[in-house]
């Protein structure tokens, strides 16, 4: 197995990177190769418009948060979310309430995708 790198691109930029190829082809190098932070990067005129999580082993699980106008990692075992967790306790805390939310969604929507499948196999074949 290898190793996973998540990049966000804020659009606005859009255009910038578009102008500038090589330098978003260093700044993804860069980020491949990106193991302690996050890091953002600057394109063009534009500061900030790349952000790289830190690149994790293919075995990891972790789970990035996209929420208003930033990326966040809750993962309990990076030391990136235990500076958060300290630092910042209530934005960790909503960030949870969120997940919780999207999680209970996702099991009545497989829920109800099983039932519809169950429904489907009773139903006799049509001719």
């Amino acid at each position: 197995m290898g190793y996973l790198t998540t990049i966000t691109f804020y659009n606005d930029a859009a255009d910038t990177f578009r102008d500038n190829p090589q330098r978003l082809a260093e700044i993804i190098d860069d980020a491949c190769v990106s193991w302690d932070t996050p890091k953002s990067y600057a394109i063009g005129c534009c500061a900030n418009y790349i952000y790289a999580q830190p690149s994790r082993h293919a075995s990891e699980t972790t789970i990035y948060l996209h929420r208003g106008n930033c990326v966040t990692e809750y993962n309990p075992y990076t030391e990136e979310f235990q500076k958060l967790l300290k630092t910042d306790p209530d934005y960790v805390k909503q960030g949870v309430k969120i997940i919780e939310r999207q999680v209970r969604e996702l099991k009545k929507q497989i829920k109800k995708h099983y039932a519809k499948l169950a429904q489907q196999e009773q139903e006799p074949a049509s001719v």
